[in-house]
This record gives C-alpha cells, structure tokens and sequence, in this order.
C-alpha cells in the first residue's frame, strides 16, 4: 500500500472507532473487504427563528434530537428512512488545501469533522425531527474525504 493509501485506511478505521462500528473480516476474501455498516452523517447548522445562520450542535445534544431544517420539500423522504436503532453522527463540513497531514497535491480536499455520535430512539416520520441518543466527542475529530458537501447524508462507513 502506498503512504496515502495507508493513510485513507487510518481515517476509515477512526470513523469506525468513532462509531462504534465492528470490522468483520470476511475469510473468503481479502482481508482488506469488510462487512459495512452504514451511519447517518447530519449537519446541525440553519437558520434560527430570527432568520440568522446558527449551529443548533449543543441544543440537538441537550435535548436528545435532531431536525431537518432544510426547506420542507428537501430530503423529507431520506430522514424518514432513518430507523430507530441507526448509527447516526453530527458532522460539520468544509474544505481545506493547506497544512493537511498528507500530500493533497496543491488539490482542495473536503473535510469532515465530527462533534457527535448517537443511536436513533425514534422518528416522528414527518421527515423533520428525529430522537437521538447523543454522545458528545471531546476533542475535534477530522476526517478527510473526497465527496460533496451535503447538509446530511446515508453513508457506508468501515
């Protein structure tokens, strides 16, 4: 494996780590194919009452739950997906080019950073609010990826 190789290894085996997610290696194959798991990676910024931009990361976790506050036709049917017993984590994302722990070739590269992790309890199905078993993360978790930038999304992770 080259460096870069062994370095996207390491994010995926934190993002597990994080999770909580197992690695069961299948023997029929190699040993680098994993058993995936799959998480909900939702944002937790929008608009407040007032019609400000505002990170509604602290309340979420305060109060055991997460909303959708995309306009309402956007991704009502995705949330209402969601399943109690589901992996779920409060990300935020954003890009970076510059001071990365690995060589990005003067190439921006879309980061993830991850401020909580949870366990669904429920889901009203109106696809707006969920209920949430919320662990706050100490500490500032990144994780580079190579992907867009969506306010959540259904993801595999190793």
């Amino acid at each position: 494996m080259t460096n870069n190789q062994n370095q996207i290894e390491q994010r995926y085996n934190e993002i597990g780590d994080l999770l909580n997610l197992s690695r069961n290696a299948n023997s029929e194959t190699d040993s680098h194919i994993q058993d995936i798991e799959y998480a909900w990676y939702v944002g937790a910024t929008g608009n407040n009452s007032e019609g400000n931009w505002q990170d509604f990361s602290e309340q979420y976790i305060n109060e055991g739950r997460w909303e959708n506050l995309s306009a309402p036709e956007y991704y009502t049917e995705d949330v209402n997906k969601i399943k109690p017993g589901d992996k779920i984590a409060i990300k935020a994302t954003y890009t970076k080019k510059n001071n990365l722990p690995f060589d990005n070739n003067s190439k921006v590269v879309s980061t993830m950073s991850i401020k909580a992790i949870g366990i669904v309890t429920e889901n009203s199905y109106d696809g707006r609010n969920i209920k949430v078993n919320w662990t706050k993360k100490s500490g500032k978790r990144v994780v580079w990826t190579w992907s867009a930038k969506n306010n959540y999304s259904f993801s595999k992770c190793f």
